[in-house]
């Protein structure tokens, strides 16, 4: 039932299987858009903190869910934006998480973890019509001031969900961005 520990296990599975799955198992990233951002910012917290075998080299995260305060001034400004919005993010809390006592608060809410140390590099994606800019704003500092690599690029002129318009400029120019970092590690 709880979306964090499915995909962890999905990552400590992939790392487990990776000669079969013919990949490096020291050369493992994670990456997601809005809730996947999420699971894949909690799958480094839960990898980091239980010691786990598999320890991904990067994350990628465009505009990634962290915050299930949602109390930031893009929450409040974005109500009724296209796509996703604060409204719909509210409604997603509690199916996210429907046992926030069994979760810990980092695993729910990952930008009021207490230590983001140790984190992978980072590339986080926001939007600017996003209600979720400021949690990849929030977490691109909390990252700096633990010195882990992150870099941070909004997306002018678009809202959640932009690249649904697969053929637009800006999701090409986007895309070439995210291949541009991935090959730094990969």
């Amino acid at each position: 039932p709880y979306p964090q520990e499915d995909c962890y296990a999905a990552l400590c599975w992939v790392h487990t299987h990776a000669r079969e799955l013919g990949i490096d198992p020291n050369r493992i990233a994670v990456g997601g858009d809005s809730a996947g951002g999420t699971l894949s910012v909690t799958s480094c917290l839960m990898a980091r903190d239980r010691g786990a075998a598999v320890q991904p080299v990067f994350q990628l995260l465009v505009y990634p869910w962290l915050d299930g305060r949602n109390v930031s001034d893009s929450c409040r400004r974005y109500t009724d934006t296209p796509m996703w919005n604060s409204v719909l993010s509210k409604k997603v809390t509690p199916i996210i998480n429907p046992d926030p006592a069994s979760v810990p608060l980092a695993y729910r809410s990952p930008a009021e973890a207490d230590n983001h140390a140790d984190l992978p590099p980072a590339y986080i994606e926001v939007a600017e019509y996003d209600c979720l800019r400021d949690e990849g704003i929030l977490l691109y500092e909390r990252l700096k001031e633990e010195n882990i690599k992150v870099d941070l690029y909004e997306v002018k002129n678009a809202c959640h969900g932009f690249e649904n318009v697969v053929g637009s400029s800006i999701t090409k120019e986007c895309i070439n961005r995210r291949i541009s970092w991935l090959k730094e590690f990969f």
